[in-house]
C-alpha cells in the first residue's frame, strides 16, 4: 500500500499524459475535475500545504473526502472559465502525484499539452454552467457525520492538528449550539438591521492600502443575516478588524459553487494573503479567499503598511508558503554555525552564495575561536557579499557556561536583523538558532536546523548522548524544519531524539559544474592519500595502522599523504615515528580538496563516523578511486555502487582493500571512479541544494502556521511567505 503524502511533504506534479490516464470519461477521478488551468502545474515540485480530509462545500456544510491534498501556490487563475477571480486553491488526488525522493533530479522543465488543455478546456463550461472543482465538489465528496471524530484523530497523527486546536473547535460547536438555543447568532457573526446597505464607493486599486473597518461600522452595512446585498460578512473576517492590508484586485466576477453560473460583483475587492483559516468549518483546509465591499473597508495614509499578523496577534491564517505574489519576493535569512572548518562551512558558504545570487539578504554568525588562516580569508570574501554582515562570537564546541550570553547576542542580532528564516547548522550552531530565535522580542522567523553530523555521532547512553538528547528534545517545539543533509542523518536523529511535528526534509550536499571535472593524479603522486581533520572518529589511527600491516606484508611499501589539521595533529606524528613510519607518511597539513587531490593515486576514508561527507563528494566529482567505510550517509553517495564500501575500525579490512586497490589496474579504478562521479553529478548539485532548501524554509512557515494558527504570537515584521 501507497504511502500517505503529508503536510510540508515535497511531491512533483506527474506528466499530464499520466494524469489524463487517470480520468473517467467526465474527465473526473472520483468526481473531482483535472481542470485546465492545472496544467501549468505539471512536472513541478511543490510543498504539500494540507492533506484534505474534508472541506466545507458551500450549502452543503463539511464533507469529507479521499486521497487528497492542497499544494502551497497552486491556485486556479481562472483563464479556462472565463477569468473566474475565486483564486481557489486547486485540489490535487494523490494519483496525480509523486513524492520526490531525497536525491532524485528535478525534471529538466514543466510538463504540460496544448492538446489536453483543449480537450479540458471544451469541458469546462456546460450551457450556462461551468464545470470546476468548486462546482463540482459536492460530487468528490462524501458525507461526514457531526460525530465522527476520526477525522480530527488522524489530523492530530499528521500533526495538521494540535490537542489544544481540537478542544477549542469542539467548545466552539458546543457554545454555537447552546446560543442556538437562546436565539443567538454565531460567535463573531456580525448582525445589522434590515434594510437596503451601501456598498462602497472607495474606488479601490490593487497595491493601496487599507484598514478593515470596527465591527460596530460593519454591522450597520449589513442585513439581520449578515448579509451585503448577498455577499456574507464571513465571522473569519473579524480576525481582521482593525488592521490594516494590500489590495490585492478587484473583485468582478466568480463562478457560484451551488448554481455553477457566473456571478458579477462590484464595489468588492480580495486583500493580499487574507484567506479563510476554517475557524468556523471545523479546521477545514480550503483557504479560501474573502471578498470585502469597500463599506467594509478604509483607505490607510500612504505611509502605512499592511500588517504582517491577522487580528488579536494571531498568524495570519492565510500565509501560504509560497503562495501568491509574495512567493517571489526576497528572504532575509540568518545562518548561525559554531566552527568555520569543514563541511559544515562549506555548506554554509555554498548555500550563503547561491541565495545571495537569487538575490536573498543573508547574514552570518560565527565562531571566533576556530577556522585558522583559510576561514579567515574566506570569511571576509563572504562577509563583502553580506547585506545582513558577519557577525564572529566565541562559542564553544560544548556546553559552556558563555552559553547564556551568546544567545543574549544572537537574540539581539536578530532582533535587529529581523530576518524572515534563522538557520542553524551543526549542535551548537541549530542550538542557539533555534533558543535565540524563540527569544527574540520583535520578530518569530522560520527556525531552520541542518544537525551536519553533531550530536547524532554519540552514543545513546553515553553521558554526552544523554545530555545532547535532552537539549535536541527541548529544542524539538522550537524547531519548524530539520533539513537533514542525508537520510542517514534525518532517521539517526529521529532514533536519538524522538519524532518531532516540524517539517522535515533530506538536502543532500552539492556540487558546482566546475567540481565534476576530472583532476589527474601528479606524476610524483602517493599511492594513497587522506584529506580530513586529524582525530579519531575519522579513522586515521585505523589508517596508520593499516599502513603498517601494508609495510609488514609487502616489499615495496605504499606512500600515504595525509591533508589536514586537528586535535591529533601532534600525537600522529608521533605516533608514525614510533611505528617506524616516517618514510612513507607524510603530513602536509590543510590544502584545499582540488588541490590535494593531485597529492595521491587512491583516496581512503577511513572514518568511524560521517553524515554526508564533501570530500567523498568532490573526490567523487574529480574522478579519484576511493576506499571508504559504510557509515552514516556515505553508502547514499555511491548509491548502486556501495556495495564495495568497508566496515569502519577494522584494520585488516582496510589493509585488504588497500592491497587490492594497489594490484587492480590504473583502468579498472577508473572506469570505478567514472562510473561514480556520472552517479554524483546527477544527484548531487548545489543548483538541487539551493532549491530544496528554500522550499524547506516555506514547508517549515506551512508546519509552523498550522501548529500555531490560534496561538497567540508576537508581533513580527512583514514576511515575504
Amino acid at each position: 500500500m501507497a504511502s500517505r503524502i503529508l503536510q510540508g511533504q515535497l511531491v512533483e506534479v506527474r506528466p499530464a499524459a499520466d494524469i489524463m490516464a487517470t480520468l473517467d470519461a467526465d474527465l473526473t477521478l472520483d468526481g473531482l475535475p483535472f481542470m485546465p488551468e492545472m496544467l501549468k502545474f505539471c512536472g513541478r515540485r511543490m510543498t504539500v500545504y494540507r492533506r484534505a480530509n474534508r472541506t466545507c462545500v458551500e450549502g452543503r456544510g463539511l464533507r469529507a473526502m479521499r486521497n487528497a491534498v492542497l499544494l502551497a501556490d497552486s491556485y486556479c487563475d481562472g483563464a479556462a472559465h472565463d477569468g473566474c477571480q475565486r483564486q481557489c486553491l486547486n485540489f490535487w488526488k494523490e494519483a496525480w502525484l509523486k513524492p520526490v525522493a531525497d536525491l532524485e533530479k528535478p525534471p529538466a522543465h514543466p510538463d504540460s499539452s496544448n492538446d489536453f488543455y483543449r480537450v479540458l478546456a471544451a469541458n469546462a463550461v456546460r450551457g450556462t454552467q461551468y464545470v470546476c472543482q468548486s462546482t463540482r465538489l459536492h460530487a468528490a465528496t462524501q458525507h461526514l457525520s457531526k460525530f465522527n471524530v476520526f477525522k480530527y484523530l488522524q489530523e492530530m497523527a499528521d500533526g495538521e492538528l494540535s490537542p489544544g486546536k481540537f478542544l477549542r473547535i469542539v467548545g466552539r460547536v458546543l457554545a454555537n449550539r447552546l446560543r442556538a438555543l437562546d436565539g443567538l447568532a454565531p460567535i463573531d457573526a456580525v448582525r445589522g438591521p434590515a434594510g437596503p446597505h451601501p456598498k462602497g464607493d472607495l474606488d479601490l486599486q490593487a497595491g493601496e492600502c487599507v484598514e478593515v473597518r470596527a465591527i460596530e461600522e460593519i454591522s450597520r452595512t449589513v442585513g439581520p443575516a449578515g448579509r451585503n446585498r448577498g455577499l456574507l460578512f464571513e465571522p473569519d473576517m473579524t480576525a481582521y478588524v482593525g488592521q490594516r492590508f494590500e489590495v490585492e484586485h478587484r473583485v468582478q466576477k466568480i463562478i457560484s459553487e451551488e448554481t455553477g453560473k457566473m456571478v458579477h460583483l462590484t464595489h468588492t475587492v480580495a486583500l493580499k494573503n487574507v484567506r479563510c483559516a476554517g475557524v468556523c468549518a471545523k479546521n477545514c483546509p480550503r483557504a479560501q479567499a474573502h471578498f470585502w465591499r469597500e463599506a467594509w473597508l478604509k483607505r490607510a495614509a500612504p505611509a502605512d503598511r499592511p500588517e504582517a499578523a491577522g487580528a488579536g496577534g494571531m498568524s495570519r491564517p492565510a500565509r501560504l508558503v509560497g503562495a501568491g505574489p509574495d512567493a517571489k519576493q526576497p528572504l532575509r535569512v540568518l545562518h548561525v554555525m559554531r566552527a568555520p572548518v569543514g563541511g559544515l562551512f562549506r555548506h554554509v558558504l555554498d548555500l550563503s552564495r547561491a541565495q545571495i545570487a537569487d538575490g536573498h539578504s543573508v547574514g552570518v554568525i560565527a565562531d571566533s575561536l576556530t577556522g585558522g588562516a583559510r576561514a579567515e580569508l574566506e570569511l571576509a570574501r563572504l562577509a563583502e557579499d553580506l547585506p545582513l554582515g558577519l557577525l564572529r562570537i566565541p562559542i564553544h564546541r560544548n556546553p559552556h557556561w558563555s552559553d547564556l550570553g551568546n544567545l543574549r547576542r544572537v537574540s539581539g542580532r536578530i532582533d535587529e536583523l529581523k530576518p524572515d528564516v534563522v538557520h542553524g547548522h551543526g549542535s551548537k550552531g541549530g542550538f542557539l538558532a533555534r533558543a535565540a530565535g524563540r527569544l527574540a522580542k520583535t520578530v518569530h522567523p522560520v527556525l531552520a536546523y541542518t544537525p551536519h553530523g553533531g550530536a547524532i555521532h554519540f552514543a545513546r547512553m553515553s553521558l554526552e548522548g544523554i545530555a545532547y538528547r535532552a537539549i535536541e528534545r527541548a529544542l524539538a517545539p522550537c524547531t519548524d524544519v530539520y533539513l537533514f543533509e542525508s537520510q542517514f542523518a534525518a532517521e539517526r536523529l529521529r532514533a536519538f531524539a524522538g519524532a518531532s511535528r516540524a517539517a522535515g526534509r533530506v538536502v543532500v550536499n552539492g556540487l558546482h559544474e566546475s567540481e565534476l571535472l576530472p583532476v589527474a593524479p601528479a606524476p610524483d603522486a602517493a599511492d594513497f592519500l587522506f584529506i580530513g581533520e586529524l582525530r579519531a572518529l575519522k579513522g586515521v589511527c585505523t589508517l596508520i595502522e593499516a599502513m603498517q600491516v601494508l609495510q609488514q606484508r609487502l616489499e615495496s611499501p605504499p606512500r600515504l599523504v595525509m591533508v589536514g589539521d586537528g586535535a591529533l595533529d601532534r600525537e600522529l606524528s608521533a605516533e608514525i615515528a614510533r611505528r617506524g613510519l616516517s618514510h612513507c607518511i607524510s603530513l602536509l597539513g590543510c590544502k584545499p580538496a582540488r588541490k590535494a587531490f593531485s597529492l595521491g593515486r587512491i583516496l581512503v576514508v577511513p572514518s568511524h563516523a560521517e553524515s554526508l561527507p564533501y570530500v567523498v563528494l568532490e573526490a567523487a566529482g574529480a574522478r579519484v578511486p576511493i576506499i571508504s567505510t559504510n557509515v552514516g550517509g556515505i553508502p547514499e553517495i555511491f548509491g548502486p555502487y556501495a556495495g564495495g564500501l568497508i566496515r569502519p575500525g577494522d584494520v585488516g579490512d582496510l589493509a585488504n582493500a588497500m592491497q587490492a586497490a594497489m594490484v587492480a589496474g590504473a583502468e579498472a579504478l577508473a572506469d570505478d571512479a567514472e562510473r561514480l562521479a556520472a552517479f554524483v553529478g546527477r544527484k548531487f548539485l548545489v543548483t538541487n541544494m539551493y532549491d530544496q532548501v528554500i522550499s524547506g524554509y516555506r514547508a517549515g512557515r506551512i508546519a509552523r502556521e498550522s501548529r500555531e494558527q490560534f496561538k497567540p504570537e508576537r508581533s513580527e515584521s512583514a514576511s515575504p511567505y
